[in-house]
């Protein structure tokens, strides 16, 4: 990534595996409900220090950047958390908690990022970081949202809007329109989901004057959703216009991930598109750099999902040769991420190529 957040901030909102888990989902969504007052307990620790957030993203950035391993990355934030627990610092202490379970959660390891999650949040209240806690209860949403567990993920949500209107705080209520809309994508309540972009798109400009990058990578987000929402019920022509949408945002934050995930839903569209445009790169250029940045964070459980999709798209065009090759690179990508079920499903595909 060419861009590095400001270091007081907190790190880029969490990538979501693009795929919904094999199982079946069928609790409804709850509509989001008005505010509830609630009580705040008062502050018993010291917030998080700039030098020792500064400190932590630096760490996750190299990481994200290759200058280090996965295994180094964790080792370094667990020597920050002893610092910070040798100190008695209760903000820092959260902070090295919330980091570890970031880095957990790329890796598809919810459990121990859930675990991480909950300890920071509950540190952050302490500390007298709302907002903090908030970004917390925020990525245990994702979490139990990518582990299938869509019941628990809305309610997660919903407490968020209540909380994030009461405070006024539209990064806040920005996160949870985008995550909500790719919930609805996975539950295919498409209505729902557009509601929840249309809704997110205005805000994103609103957040852009304090948070700069962080809203261009939601806006790319928000519209790589839109277009695979449109994809889905094959409105061709507008998921090309969001596909196209969602890349030129992306690029403008010059960070590998949303260029990822952007490239990934063009090549799903471009694929689909019976006559792309004449001046357009094709398909696979946008999954092979999908692929390539992806594989640069090394993110395997996404490189993987990217080689299903790019195999989905190969055998809807009776390329299955291709395909079953494709599929083979998925299965190891996806046991090497520890995606049991997305292996299996992509073993079944395979099977039945053969």
């Amino acid at each position: 990534m060419t861009n590095t957040p400001p270091a007081n901030s907190d790190p880029p909102p969490p990538r979501r595996p693009s795929n919904p888990p094999s199982r079946p989902i069928t609790n409804p969504l709850r509509p989001l409900s008005p505010p509830r007052p609630i009580s705040t307990p008062p502050p018993t620790g010291e917030p998080e220090s700039d030098e020792f957030v500064a400190a932590c993203r630096a760490i996750y950035e190299q990481w994200h950047n290759g200058t280090i391993t996965l295994e180094d990355a964790l080792a370094k934030i667990a020597e920050k958390q002893t610092e910070a627990e040798t100190a008695k610092h209760i903000g820092n202490m959260a902070r090295a908690h919330l980091m570890q379970g970031l880095i957990r959660a790329e890796r598809n390891q919810y459990g121990d990022a859930l675990t991480h999650y909950e300890k920071a949040h509950d540190l952050y209240l302490q500390a007298g970081q709302r907002t903090q806690a908030n970004g917390c209860k925020l990525n245990m949403a994702l979490a139990y949202m990518n582990r299938g567990n869509y019941a628990h993920a809305d309610q997660l949500f919903t407490t968020l809007h209540e909380t994030s209107v009461r405070q006024n705080d539209a990064y806040m209520q920005l996160l949870v329109l985008n995550n909500r809309a790719q919930l609805c994508q996975r539950m295919e309540q498409y209505d729902r989901a557009k509601q929840m972009i249309a809704e997110g798109m205005p805000l994103t400009d609103v957040v852009e004057k304090e948070r700069g990058v962080h809203a261009v990578t939601i806006r790319a987000d928000l519209q790589a959703i839109l277009a695979r929402v449109l994809l889905d019920v094959r409105d061709m022509e507008a998921a090309y216009a969001a596909a196209q949408y969602a890349v030129r945002e992306a690029e403008k934050t010059g960070w590998a991930a949303p260029k990822a995930v952007a490239y990934r839903i063009m090549g799903r569209v471009l694929a689909a598109i019976d006559a792309p445009p004449s001046d357009q790169k094709p398909a696979d250029f946008y999954f092979e750099e999908a692929v390539r940045l992806f594989r640069e964070m090394d993110m395997a459980g996404e490189v993987a999902q990217t080689y299903f999709d790019q195999a989905v798209t190969l055998v809807e065009q009776g390329e299955n040769e291709k395909a079953r090759a494709l599929l083979r690179k998925a299965m190891v990508g996806f046991n090497r991420a520890g995606m049991a079920d997305d292996a299996a499903k992509a073993a079944e595909l395979h099977t039945r190529l053969v």
